[in-house]
């Protein structure tokens, strides 16, 4: 299950923003985006949440020790050595106190009836914000760390911090693997282009094809092909598709694949005509960007798609909460209530993840809370054991209800 909590880092928007934050090259920069977004903006509720997690950062970074804060996030503040400026604090300031006397998130714990202990949680980082306001700031330092020695741990060393030790250590293990197009124990069994792109590493990906590596290449069920893993990452994408990365599928009979893509060359499935299937845009919808699913759908990618289950991209973003996915796809017309073999709807899948923002998003879009799954029922019953979470609530004020109140 997915979480949804009035703690700073306790949700999975804020959680996402976290882990983002990990890869950054320019963390402060990547901090301060989100407080500046909330200042003179009408943000949506997710948006807020990475606001908040920000200012959190912002208002324990400030202190020696530490302030209050999840074990991950403090562990971020003494690796990389952050502490914010006295500007930082000052607009960190300013955006939580409009997040919580005027903003789309405030309405929400209002209208779920747990706005006091929200703000109570709130009001603990003004605070800590104000206090810092004029202090002085602790100095620290990042950790010195030594190169990694394996090829995996050395790409995502070099993501985060791609310092040129790293990379002149990178580019002499990429060119001492004998077989660009083979996996094994010293690629961690994935492709060397499959991990370069997952990591968006452009002139990585460029020396690896221009040394021979294959854009097409067949790796495994735990290493998708290149163009697959570049699902967060549109320059990288761009380049693979230049170069002959191949965006449609052949169909697969392994019995542990779920999603069954289908052969471009037909142009047919299951009897339907004008149909493809793009692996790659499925792992965007999963867990890539607006900006990637733009590109494939331009190089002829159908949103529309479903695979053999009968899930479609929304049902897959919807399924990890990948927020501004689900937000795209439905700008871009996709079916809200279409359902799976199981009969089960996007909703469903979000609500059985408990991811509230995606709930909100399709409800105000139209879903219908009271189509009935073979599985879960409707989406209410998911929800049997938990009758008054904020969930709950949210769905009732739409007209939900559970199988038994339908007379089913």
């Amino acid at each position: 299950m997915g979480a949804w909590s009035e703690k700073a880092l306790g949700n999975d928007e804020a959680l996402d923003w976290l882990n983002r934050l990990a890869s950054q090259r320019d963390a402060s920069a990547y901090i301060m985006a989100a407080v500046d977004r909330e200042i003179g903006a009408n943000d949506p509720p997710e948006r807020s949440s990475e606001t908040i997690a920000a200012a959190a950062i912002i208002a324990a970074a400030a202190c020696e020790p530490i302030g209050p804060l999840s074990k991950e996030a403090k562990a971020w503040i003494v690796e990389h050595g952050f502490v914010p400026n006295h500007a930082m604090i000052a607009k960190a300031l300013i955006a939580m106190e409009r997040i919580t006397t005027q903003s789309e998130m405030r309405d929400i714990w209002d209208e779920c009836d747990e706005l006091p202990r929200w703000l109570k949680e709130n009001k603990r980082i003004i605070d800590s914000l104000k206090a810092r306001g004029a202090d002085s700031l602790p100095a620290r330092n990042p950790k010195k760390k030594s190169i990694p020695r394996s090829l995996p741990k050395l790409l995502e060393a070099y993501a985060k911090n791609p310092q040129e030790p790293l990379q002149t250590k990178l580019h002499e293990k990429l060119r001492a693997l004998t077989d660009l197009n083979d996996i094994g124990p010293e690629t961690d069994y994935q492709l060397p282009l499959s991990l370069v792109a997952a990591h968006g590493l452009v002139e990585e990906t460029r020396l690896l094809l221009d040394w021979g590596a294959d854009p097409n290449a067949a790796g495994s069920l735990i290493s998708p092909p290149p163009l697959s893993c570049a699902y967060g990452h549109v320059e990288v994408a761009k380049i693979l598709l230049a170069r002959g990365a191949q965006l449609f599928n052949k169909v697969t009979n392994h019995s542990m694949t779920k999603h069954l893509p289908q052969d471009a060359a037909t142009d047919s499935w299951h009897g339907r005509t004008g149909f493809r299937y793009s692996q790659p845009l499925l792992h965007a919808a999963r867990l890539g960007t607006v900006e990637v699913i733009d590109l494939f759908i331009a190089h002829g990618a159908d949103i529309h798609q479903k695979d053999l289950n009968g899930e479609t991209l929304l049902h897959n973003a919807c399924e990890v909460g990948n927020i501004y996915v689900v937000q795209h796809l439905i700008r871009l017309g996709l079916d809200i209530n279409a359902t799976t073999a199981a009969d089960a709807t996007a909703l469903h899948y979000a609500v059985y993840n408990n991811h509230i923002t995606p709930v909100q998003l399709l409800l105000d879009a139209g879903a219908q809370p009271n189509i009935i799954s073979q599985e879960w029922g409707t989406v209410l019953d998911i929800l049997a054991e938990e009758p008054d979470s904020n969930l709950a609530t949210l769905i009732r004020r739409y007209g939900g209800l559970t199988s038994a109140e339908l007379g089913s």
